[in-house]
Parts: C-alpha cells; structure tokens; sequence
C-alpha cells in the first residue's frame, strides 16, 4: 500500500508540473501573437521612410527576444520565468501605447499602423 502512495504522490506531482508546463507554453504562446501582430502592423512601410515606427520596431524586436528566451527555456524554474512574462507584458503594454501615440499623431496614413487591445496575459 505505501508503493501506492508513493506512486499516486509522484503522479500528482507529475500532473501538477504537467499543468504548469502547458500553461507556461500557453503564455508564450499568446505573448508571441501579440508579438507578430505588433510587429506586423509595425513593418508594413520602410522604417527609414517613417521615423515615428523605428520606436515601435525596436520595441517589437525587443518583445521577439524576450519571448524566445522564454520559449527555449526548460521550466525548472518558474520564478524566472515568470519574471519573463511580467517583462514581456510591460513590453507589450508600452509598444500598445506608443503605437496609438504614433496612430494619433499621424491621421493622414492611408493605413493605421497598429490597432492592439490592451492584453493582460493570463497567468
């Protein structure tokens, strides 16, 4: 009976790192839409032809970095990882203001340059 235990503790263990593993994974993974999507609407002109989106493209660089440092990382510890995604969000939510900066600053561009909701990313 207490090869049992043992076994039931483990796999609860097992399932719980499981857990953590997926939603880490899913993390990354919406911080990385955001990331494309920002970079995206960001690079449609020549940076050089507009010097407002050099700002937004180095942010999105920036955020493209931080994102695979997070996904080659093997979760073993959470406590930086999650450091990563508070980084990564604080990324995401300065890039989403200046993007509205620059949308606002320049009515006239024939298309907006970004257009991204506030996202808090779910821990």
């Amino acid at each position: 009976m207490h090869a049992q235990a043992l076994y039931s503790n483990a796999a609860d263990a097992a399932r719980a790192h499981w857990d953590t593993c997926i939603a880490a994974a899913k993390v990354a993974g919406d911080a990385k839409l955001c990331a494309e999507k920002l970079f995206r609407e960001t690079s449609n002109e020549v940076p050089d032809r507009n010097p407002q989106k050099l700002a937004l493209l180095k942010m999105a660089q920036e955020l493209y970095a931080l994102l695979s440092r997070v996904g080659n990382k093997a979760i073993i510890n959470n406590d930086q990882i999650k450091l990563e995604i508070m980084s990564i969000e604080m990324a995401y939510a300065n890039a989403s203001r200046q993007a509205r900066r620059v949308v606002q600053a320049d009515p006239v561009a024939s298309t907006p340059i970004v257009v991204v909701p506030e996202v808090k990313i779910s821990r």
